[in-house]
């Protein structure tokens, strides 16, 4: 089996890719970055935008097209909605009709993200409820999500797409751990956004990618949620971190101000992936601590 990997030298595509290649399986990546230093896997610098995606598909023959590639930032999205589009359902839409084009019918998985849901009707949030997004980074991937429905619809490909909540771990250089580690390095308070009442559904990389992997192999066409199914306050988050890394909690501010694009609860249900046999591997508290020591090491 041949798996092509767009987005592979990302946080979450690179992780995908290297477990998938630790198994014997062929990859393919594909990113507009270098590949990373000891890379074993095959995988060349690409930009989807402009590249011939029909010639490269063609050439490649997959099996699988795992789907990781664009924007992942919700605040850039809202400064930039047009740059967003275009990392976002342009690039999705080129990369399905490139497939078309090469007469490719591989399995093809699409990584959504939570932000499709916006601020839920009701928790847990299930994969048949309503999308009601808050931010053009939402509204881009609920549009990406209504392509595969189409192409798995009309054009008869098998389209799955997963539903990334709050995805953490060892690599990722943004959002609120990395925030709270560098702060950590000032001295005086650490101020946060928000009050800490805000939860999110925290999932870690390596979970990240066993569902993926799962709903890949196990799964049929249509949505499922990426994540552990628990809701997680963002001060309990934040007094973690300062745990693992010794410092007093009396160091934590919230500045009561919310950031546009935002949602404030999340809560998954994920039965949909339990019934594929997935059980997360990494506690938050083992998750958090393993982040700081990775933070840390970085100097």
């Amino acid at each position: 089996m041949k798996i092509l990997v767009t987005g592979s030298a990302g946080f979450l595509g690179r992780s995908f890719c290297e477990s998938v290649d630790a198994d014997g399986i062929e990859v393919v990546g594909m990113d507009i970055s270098l590949p990373p230093v000891g890379t074993r896997y095959r995988q060349s610098q690409c930009d989807l935008s402009t590249a011939d995606l029909t010639a490269l598909i063609r050439a490649e023959q997959p099996d699988r097209i795992v789907h990781f590639a664009g924007n992942a930032n919700v605040g850039l999205s809202v400064q930039d909605p047009h740059m967003d589009l275009n990392g976002s359902y342009v690039l999705l839409h080129r990369l399905l009709y490139g497939a078309k084009a090469a007469g490719c019918r591989a399995r093809i998985l699409f990584v959504s993200s939570a932000a499709v849901y916006g601020n839920p009707s009701r928790i847990p949030i299930h994969e048949d409820d309503i999308r009601r997004p808050v931010s053009p980074y939402g509204l881009h991937k609920a549009a990406c999500e209504d392509l595969c429905e189409y192409f798995s619809r009309v054009e008869g490909i098998d389209c799955r797409i997963v539903r990334i909540f709050s995805a953490y771990g060892s690599g990722l250089r943004k959002q609120i751990l990395w925030d709270l580690c560098t702060k950590l390095r000032s001295p005086g308070p650490v101020e946060m956004f928000g009050t800490g009442a805000e939860t999110r559904d925290f999932i870690h990389v390596a979970d990240v990618v066993q569902a993926i992997r799962l709903v890949l192999e196990s799964g049929k066409p249509g949505a499922y949620n990426l994540a552990n199914g628990t809701e997680v306050r963002i001060d309990e988050l934040a007094r973690a971190l300062l745990a693992a890394a010794g410092e007093p909690i009396d160091r934590l501010r919230f500045n009561g101000r919310t950031k546009e694009g935002d949602p404030l609860n999340w809560k998954a249900d994920i039965g949909r992936l339990q019934a594929l046999g997935y059980r997360p591997t990494l506690s938050l508290e083992q998750g958090v601590l393993d982040y700081w020591h990775w933070r840390s090491a970085l100097g």
